[in-house]
């Protein structure tokens, strides 16, 4: 979780495809209950994409790079409160 706090604009370069979306994967191991969709869905709405998978692992994205830390912060609200 401390991960989610750390990444800023300025450390994401990483996280951008070539058509400069965000590209963002959430996953768990099987003794954590936490959804992993639910926290994908979160971070994807904020970015102004989309995004989807399971409970164990989902992946998506979106474009609006000046909200990364906004819909990382939402995803961590979601993942705290599990």
């Amino acid at each position: 979780m401390q991960d989610f706090q750390d990444l800023t604009a300025e450390k994401a370069d990483s996280a951008l495809d070539r058509r400069h979306r965000f590209v963002l994967v959430f996953a768990r191991s099987a003794n954590l209950s936490t959804d992993m969709n639910a926290l994908m869905r979160a971070a994807c709405e904020r970015l102004k994409g989309h995004g989807g998978g399971g409970p164990d692992l989902a992946q998506g994205g979106g474009s609006d790079v000046g909200e990364l830390n906004s819909a990382l912060a939402a995803a961590m609200v979601i993942a705290q409160a599990s």
